[in-house]
């Protein structure tokens, strides 16, 4: 297992917009955080493991109750629920771990 994989996410708040990075189209709702980190390479390893899986995800830095920067990986947006729970499927059989988000 990778370092990304095992690694405990930081607790950071839900999303309160969609995500603009991978091209949402307003209206979309559906998403998945799949983790977040205090380092970008994190991030970024999981996001590489995400598109390997052919599930599309986005970076967002935002800043926790402490005023550190975290990267949260985002999986999505989806275009349905269903969409969400298959890629939730694919991901939780890859042993990563999700919680959908807005």
């Amino acid at each position: 297992a990778t370092a990304a994989a095992t690694e405990k996410p930081a607790e950071v708040k839900p999303l309160t917009a969609a995500n603009t990075e991978t091209g949402a189209k307003p209206g979309s709702r559906y998403a998945l955080q799949a983790g977040a980190f205090r380092k970008r390479n994190e991030a970024d390893a999981l996001r590489a493991k995400l598109a390997l899986l052919g599930v599309k995800a986005s970076i967002q830095p935002v800043t926790n109750a402490k005023g550190e920067t975290m990267h949260r990986v985002v999986a999505g947006p989806f275009a349905s629920a269903e969409d969400m729970d298959d890629a939730k499927i694919i991901l939780n059989g890859n042993h990563i771990n999700t919680i959908p988000v807005k």
